[in-house]
């Protein structure tokens, strides 16, 4: 079945022209940049882009999976990234859930645990022991399974088949290729919107095009057994950024904006509801994708609605939505509402207290859509208590902390960016140190941006 695509109004072509010009000539969906990885156990397959830095050397590359929230596919990353083209020192790889983008749907019985599964599966396919992960928003659930699952052997990597050459050296060995060619560009330098919009693309094509030298398929699936053997994958550190809490938590409604409320609640009662309203938005986004995307953050008050304003988040936003819904995506949008506020987690989230995940977590304290009594329960539980108000502030005992920002709402990811960076580089402080939390502008702080507890925004 080929994908509705996008059937922009007049108005809608016009608004997305003035607004974002790089856009409107981009043609939805987008083939590339993107690779996909297939699961033996499955076969399914889960689409992600990486980023590497060209300046560091691939075995000093420090691993990190970006789970972005939703609207969000793999050219979600942040606008620093996008006008450098990667992060310091790291090999980022954003990676797309089941059934978005150039991901396969998963069955209907999909849950967290199974994701754990897969995520460690997709990690031995790419040869990779140590990982860091980032959540935000809608991708906190996922990233917090990752946090207190065990860390079991993955299923053996099928061999290559006959007519498919391992890459000599494996992704080092194309890392290194990719690093060499990207050397000769500058993807640091400030330069245009559609200049700074190109940078990570490029700096992901170097890649696929080394990987297709070695062997493999640039913007095409990754061949099995193309990693080193793994015993396990260890998941060191997992940055939490607006988490959504279980539905459970206790106060979970104080603060939360009437929409919000009436969401968990068909969530859990009336999922039915939850798919209509899904499909109604994504209409609206392939019409009328910029009044769409303000519509849609609506809800989150003043501060998310300022944030929104800055034209890179903006386009950011709108990017993934046009890549998901023009693959007529609205489904799996929906059931990852419906799961994360209408069912149980099916998550031992105590486990994390004696795994060897370290958790932290950053909330603004004027979130609309997942509220700091989320945040709160979350990290007491993670810290193997009952999950009541308080727990885990930073600097306080247990595997999980919790920061607090005060004046900060749901789009708090864009503020604290360089926080998050340098915790999951090493810092222990939870606050300052980091590097590039302003903006991809250099201007003042945002108070974050996303959306996540509502149906189709999270």
């Amino acid at each position: 079945m080929s994908p509705p695509g996008l059937a922009l109004s007049t108005v809608g072509a016009k608004e997305l022209a003035a607004e974002h010009p790089r856009l409107a000539t981009q043609t939805f969906p987008i083939p590339a940049p993107g690779s996909t990885v297939l699961l033996p156990s499955s076969n399914r397959r889960l689409g992600y882009c990486e980023l590497l830095d060209p300046n560091t050397p691939p075995e000093s590359l420090r691993t990190v999976v970006l789970i972005p929230g939703s609207p969000g596919c793999r050219l979600f990353t942040h606008p620093d990234v996008a006008k450098r083209g990667f992060v310091p020192s790291w090999r980022l790889i954003i990676l797309e859930r089941p059934g978005l983008g150039l991901s396969d749907p998963a069955p209907d019985t999909y849950s967290y645990t199974d994701f754990a599964a897969d995520f460690r599966e997709f990690c031995a396919q790419l040869g990779l022991s140590r990982v860091s992960v980032i959540g935000f928003s809608a991708g906190t659930p996922f990233a917090t399974a990752l946090a207190c699952t065990p860390s079991a052997p993955p299923k053996a990597p099928q061999p290559p088949s006959n007519d498919t050459k391992e890459p000599a050296g494996g992704v080092e060995a194309a890392a290194a290729a990719a690093a060499e060619k990207a050397e000769a560009e500058d993807p640091s330098k400030p330069g245009t919107e559609d200049a700074a919009a190109a940078a990570p693309q490029a700096a992901t094509e170097a890649a696929e095009t080394a990987a297709a030298e070695a062997g493999t398929t640039a913007g095409g699936e990754a061949p099995q057994g193309s990693g080193r053997a793994v015993e396990g994958v260890v998941v060191e550190r997992v940055a939490l950024v607006s988490a959504i809490g279980p539905p459970d938590s206790p106060n979970k409604r104080q603060g939360m904006a009437l929409l919000f409320q009436i969401a968990y609640w068909a969530s859990a009662s009336l999922p039915w509801l939850v798919r209509w309203l899904v499909r109604s938005e994504a209409n609206g986004m392939r019409r009328r994708p910029v009044h769409g995307i303000r519509e849609a953050f609506a809800p989150y008050g003043k501060i998310d609605v300022d944030v929104l304003k800055r034209p890179e988040i903006e386009a950011m936003f709108l990017e993934s939505a046009l890549e998901l819904y023009s693959r007529g995506q609205e489904e799996a949008v929906a059931r990852e509402a419906i799961a994360f506020a209408g069912r149980p987690w099916g998550l031992d989230l105590g486990a994390c207290a004696a795994g060897p995940t370290r958790v932290a977590v950053w909330q603004g304290a004027l979130d609309r859509g997942c509220t700091p009594a989320m945040a709160s329960c979350l990290v007491e539980r993670l810290n193997g208590g009952s999950g009541g108000v308080g727990g885990g502030e930073d600097g306080g005992e247990g595997r999980a902390r919790l920061r607090l920002v005060e004046g900060a709402g749901h789009m708090l990811y864009f503020d604290v960016w360089g926080d998050v960076v340098a915790w999951v580089d090493g810092a222990d402080s939870l606050e300052g140190g980091g590097r590039g939390g302003a903006g991809a502008d250099g201007g003042a702080p945002g108070a974050g941006v996303e959306a996540g507890a509502g149906p189709a925004v999270a």
